[in-house]
Order: structure tokens, then sequence, then C-alpha cells
């Protein structure tokens, strides 16, 4: 009974202080509420008639809630904001670029001014070493290319003498080897060969020197013959008399 009630005054009324005229909508009840709606809907907009009664008296028009949340002044103001806020990422990611692309020419520059590394080209390279006035080693090679730098010589086709206390005691040849111009420690590359002054005769590849302790040795396998039999090992350090040698996995062989 009430929605029927309600739905009879059905519509958008005004009091116009001008005229004082009454302005409103009405629709019959036909008791059927939902088809009372319906009826509503189809034949009488609301919207229309809320549009029509607006515009007549658009000082009367008050919203009662706040649908936009700024003025059109604080549009304005947001959309500057934005505004300002895009420049100023656009000024970073220009400004990150550049600094990069300042910094990767920057090094690039270094790279380019690092001073060269000057290496030196000798024929018939020797090197004589003495120690209290004795000789200790006679090196001498077809050429040496040498890195002043690191302090390295890069020999071709070396043969070094040792000497004990003065006197010859054994020599070794090897293909190639780099040699430490400060502390003539020596690293042959390659097949390498040892011979004493006792006829001892060495092979192994990939020999080393060490000046200061005075060894030759060598991870790889290597071949002794000596008078009256051949030792065989996969690895070895001795003196460079070859007197005092210790060979790792040994095999004797007598002739």
């Amino acid at each position: 009974m009430q929605k029927s009630l309600l739905l009879q005054r059905v519509c958008f009324s005004r009091t116009c202080s001008e005229d004082n005229e009454y302005r409103h909508k009405t629709i019959k009840s036909s008791g059927n509420f939902d088809k009372d709606v319906e009826t509503l809907v189809q034949k009488v907009s609301l919207v229309l008639v809320l549009e029509e009664h607006i515009k007549q008296y658009p000082r009367r028009w008050v919203w009662f809630y706040e649908r936009w949340k700024t003025s059109s002044k604080g549009n304005v103001a947001n959309m500057r904001n934005k505004l300002k806020v895009k420049i100023i990422i656009r000024f970073i990611v220009i400004f990150v670029s550049f600094a990069f692309f300042i910094g990767c020419k920057a090094e690039k520059t270094i790279v380019e001014e690092a001073p060269p590394v000057f290496e030196q080209a000798i024929e018939r390279f020797t090197i004589t070493e003495t120690h209290k006035g004795e000789l200790k080693m006679i090196l001498e090679a077809e050429s040496a290319v040498i890195n002043e730098s690191k302090n390295i010589a890069h020999l071709k086709l070396p043969i070094i003498k040792f000497y004990n206390e003065g006197s010859y005691v054994s020599t070794l040849v090897t293909e190639s080897a780099d040699i430490n111009t400060e502390t003539y420690d020596i690293k042959g590359n390659g097949k390498c060969t040892v011979d004493s002054a006792n006829n001892e005769h060495l092979q192994t590849t990939d020999l080393m020197y060490n000046a200061k302790k005075e060894l030759v040795y060598s991870n790889n396998n290597v071949k002794i013959t000596k008078p009256g039999e051949t030792v065989y090992g996969t690895s070895f350090e001795a003196d460079t008399k070859l007197e005092k040698i210790v060979i790792k996995n040994q095999r004797i062989i007598v002739d």
C-alpha cells in the first residue's frame, strides 16, 4: 500500500519563488507495483524531467555528495603538477644517460691512454750468473724477447750450463723457455733435456729451474739414463748435478 502511494506521487517538484508554480509529474497506480515501475521507466523519463527542472531553476540545484574530488581549478593544478613530474622524470633519464655515456667514453679513453708494453728483441741473447765471484750459470739463446714491465725474457732455443763452485756440472737444453731477469728462475717449455758431467741423461717436458735452491723439477713423466740402468717416473726433483734425485713412481730397468 505504501509503495502504491509513493508511486502515485512520483514526481520532481520544486516551488518556484518567481511564480509559485508547483511542477510535478505523477502516474496512476494500477495496483501492480512492478508493472507500474516498468511503465514509469518506459513512459516517463525521470532524467529528462530532472534535466528540465535544473535548466529552468539552476540556482535551486544542489548536489548533496562530493562527486568531483576537486574543482576545475584543482584539476588544472593537478594537471600542472603531473606535467612537472613528467618533465622532471625526463630530465633525470636524460641526465643519467648522458652521465653513463660520458663514463663509458672516459673509461675507453683511460684504456687507450694506458702505457704500451715495451718489448725488446735481442739476437744471440746471453746471461751470466755468478755467486760470490764464482760462476753459477751461463745462458745462451738464439734470440729473446724481453718484457720489461714483467721482467720476463722469452727465449728461443736456449742452452743453460750450470756450475757448482765454479765447476761445470750439467747442461739444460729446451725448445723455448721463459726466464725471470731478476731471480733467474727458468720455465722450460716443451721437450727438455739435462746432461750431467757424470754422463747422465734426463728427458722430460716443461722443466722448471729454481735459481735460489739450485733445483730442477717437473711434474711430468721423466726418463733418466745412467750407465747400466734406465729410470722412469711420473715426476722428479733433483739438484743440477743430478746426484740427489727424488722420483715419484719410479721404475728401474737394468741394462
